[in-house]
């Protein structure tokens, strides 16, 4: 939520490249950062599968938003067209609606609230 929100708000984005805001920001308004996968042990009990963003790779990026006025131009118009054209609430209910009710019998179609 809190990158959409940004991106609402026509700020730039930075976020972690691999991780589940890949499915929805765009390169033109959001800056992804590289990073890898790395698994972690917590007490010797269990692991667990992080992203680990490449520090290095992250202070260019913030320098790019620094220095290119161009750039955070660009974002600031089209991360809240993009927010608004597949995420207002009207859309997010009409898809939860769809995922919670839709049925493949018959009688009945997925897409039923559209």
């Amino acid at each position: 939520m809190p990158v959409l929100e940004a991106a609402a708000c026509g700020l730039p984005v930075i976020c972690t490249e691999g991780g589940p805001t890949d499915d929805f920001v765009t390169e033109s308004f959001a800056l992804r950062i590289r990073s890898e996968l790395a698994e972690r042990s917590e007490n010797g009990r269990f692991n667990r599968v992080l992203l680990m963003p490449d520090s290095r790779h992250l202070v260019t990026l913030m320098k790019k938003v620094i220095e290119d006025s161009a750039w955070r131009d660009k974002s600031s118009i089209s991360g809240p067209a993009f927010v608004n054209q597949k995420f207002t609430w009207e859309h997010v209910t009409r898809q939860l609606l769809n995922t919670l009710f839709a049925r493949n019998t018959e009688g009945c179609t997925e897409g039923a609230f559209t």
